[in-house]
């Protein structure tokens, strides 16, 4: 079966025990355990890690379990894929894992830190790589990131520091919170929130996953008690914050008269060949993440 994943560098030991009766109440029974030292998936490195791999009784269906080390934190897994319905589900986690060997595995070290991110992901559906495929999945994303130096203070936020009356503003946002509802390449951002000592911005908005391109509005909240909740009132309803772009490159705005200007929407990026005046390409479609797919031998038993 095809995991979803590569893993291009892998030390691990995985003994398999596979037997076949196909007149038996039982036909099938598979069992492995894949025990790591070290692996890599998606360019990130994983440390020690245990994952089984389990035929139900019918054996029509595979259940994933595993867990391990990653960016200094944990992660773990588990996925049904059943493959008379031709779908699968899986539950993902990370705790306490280190933000920046996350986000981008290749940046130089920093002294500053990047922080520690928990997140819990949720994703099921049919399995294969078409359109349709893709379109009926769903899922939901819940993150949290702490302690993170997240992008320096913009002058956006300088004019909300001096409307809300706030002390001067953290060199940068340091903690974000997010629930996200995922359907197909979509991930509809129900509520978001960023914080400083003494800026709070919440909001909500859409984020179109295969180009990471964004588009969210954000109400600006002080922390100093009773003043910034009379000012934030007043405030919020002449102006707030649009973000649009990409997560990589975020372009920020101030939006005056929120409730009368129409919201921002997501624009996908051009591929690089339509950007150069070639023949577009179609966005790439997301992999599936923790499915899995049987060979036909092994569907019919042969």
């Amino acid at each position: 079966f095809d995991a979803g994943l590569d893993f291009p560098d892998m030390q691990a030991r995985m003994p398999i025990l596979f037997r076949y009766a196909p007149h038996a109440a039982q036909p099938i029974d598979f069992e492995t355990t894949v025990s790591s030292t070290s692996a890599k998936a998606m360019g990130r490195a994983l440390g020690r890690s245990s994952t089984s791999i389990v035929s139900t009784p019918d054996g029509q269906a595979l259940r994933i379990a595993g867990a391990g080390d990653v960016a200094g934190g944990r992660f773990d897994v588990r996925s049904t894929v059943d493959f008379t319905r031709d779908r699968y589900s899986v539950l993902a986690r990370i705790a306490e894992a280190s933000f920046d060997p996350l986000r981008d595995p290749t940046a130089p070290k920093t002294a500053s830190g990047g922080g520690k991110v928990t997140a819990r992901l949720e994703r099921d559906g049919p399995m294969g790589g078409t359109e349709a495929a893709a379109a009926a999945r769903t899922g939901t994303l819940d993150i949290a990131l702490r302690d993170a130096r997240l992008a320096s203070t913009p002058i956006a936020m300088r004019v909300l520091q001096l409307t809300q009356l706030m002390l001067p503003l953290n060199s940068s946002l340091h903690e974000t919170e997010a629930h996200m509802t995922i359907k197909g390449s979509t991930a509809d951002i129900e509520s978001v929130r960023l914080s400083s000592g003494t800026l709070n911005l919440s909001g909500s908005g859409t984020m179109d996953i295969p180009s990471l391109a964004v588009a969210m509005r954000l109400w600006a909240k002080g922390t100093v008690p009773v003043l910034s909740d009379l000012i934030g009132g007043v405030t919020g309803a002449i102006f707030a914050i649009d973000v649009e772009g990409t997560l990589t490159e975020p372009q920020v705005s101030i939006a005056p008269l929120p409730g009368i200007i129409d919201e921002p929407t997501v624009t996908v990026p051009l591929p690089e060949s339509a950007q150069r005046g070639g023949t577009p390409t179609a966005p790439p479609q997301p992999s599936v993440a923790a499915a899995a797919k049987v060979a036909p031998e092994l569907r019919s038993g042969r």
